[in-house]
């Protein structure tokens, strides 16, 4: 049973992977952390555990948020990209060379095929848990695919001689958001589309860029653009801008994690220091006029 704290002392936390290690932030663009130090990695996040997922090129590896306790969960060695379905608590994975699905279950490593013919172009995917379904960017045509894995149907939910090559899935609000690069005048455009086909453009943006990524939070969901080092955080129930940050570094990978805020309760810390919290974690540090351990302070009096 969650206790009241866990239930009202969350907060999204970005996580990011570079080129040496993957870092957490929080929405203000402040107090970036080193979590782990890992090259080049694939990321997502098990909700249901909550730990992080990340595909370092040889194993699927689970990790606490303030990166302990590393698990190998599985041995591969052809992730393409991945998502994570934290209902039925498996990982589903696109192939590197046949661009087939296959899926991973997260309490046994059991690896298993799950579609061989989503399209030879696909690029990316995410889970739609609500409905049992997963979601395919760059299908044949460049379509977006809706794969049904009860029965193992699939549809189109959008073509329109356009490429898409990202995509991130509201389950909740049934909504699909999803990168459209444009080649003619260096832009791309983040798009949205409902399940039932309706689509529209979110926003607009000029200049070319190596890579963008797309992640749902809790209240809101992030669109990261690599090249200009650059967040935006736009609300999930009216996709409306609210603000933009810049990271320290270059990402090529993000996820949102639900963090607990442990300064929250105000228990954490001495009374005559203060809280500070961290992705995955928290610090106290005494207050001006008081000395001691961070633990403990007391004002005139040094605790080794």
């Amino acid at each position: 049973m969650l206790c009241l704290t866990e239930l009202t002392c969350k907060v999204d936390a970005i996580y990011y992977a570079t080129s040496s290690g993957i870092k957490g932030v929080f929405s203000d663009g402040n107090s970036t952390v080193m979590i782990r130090s890992e090259s080049n990695v694939k990321l997502n996040y098990d909700s249901s555990s909550e730990r992080l997922l990340y595909y370092d090129g040889d194993n699927l590896i689970s990790v606490k948020l303030d990166g302990s306790n590393a698990t190998a969960i599985a041995s591969l060695s052809t992730i393409l990209r991945f998502a994570v379905d934290h209902i039925t608590r498996k990982v589903y994975y696109i192939t590197n060379l046949f661009r087939n699905v296959r899926s991973i279950d997260l309490d046994t490593g059991a690896d298993n095929p799950v579609s061989s013919n989503v399209g030879s172009g696909v690029e990316d995917l995410d889970t739609d848990p609500n409905n049992s379904s997963l979601l395919f960017a760059g299908g044949n045509n460049g379509d977006i695919v809706r794969y049904f894995l009860d029965n193992g149907t699939q549809e189109i939910v959008y073509n329109n001689n356009r490429s898409p090559q990202i995509l991130s899935v509201d389950s909740e609000y049934e909504v699909i958001y999803w990168i459209d690069y444009i080649a003619e005048n260096d832009s791309y455009s983040l798009m949205k589309t409902y399940f039932n086909g309706s689509t529209s453009q979110v926003n607009y943006y000029l200049g070319t860029t190596s890579s963008v990524k797309i992640a749902i939070g809790k209240d809101d969901f992030y669109v990261m653009d690599s090249t200009r080092r650059r967040i935006d955080r736009f609300d999930r129930s009216t996709a409306s801008l609210q603000n933009i940050f810049y990271l320290s570094d270059t990402a090529e990978e993000l996820t949102i994690v639900q963090d607990l805020d442990e300064c929250c309760d105000g228990d954490q810390c001495h009374g005559n220091a203060t809280c500070t919290n961290t992705p995955g974690s928290y610090f106290c540090t005494c207050k001006e006029g008081y000395t001691g351990n961070n633990t403990h302070c007391e004002g005139g009096t040094h605790y080794q």
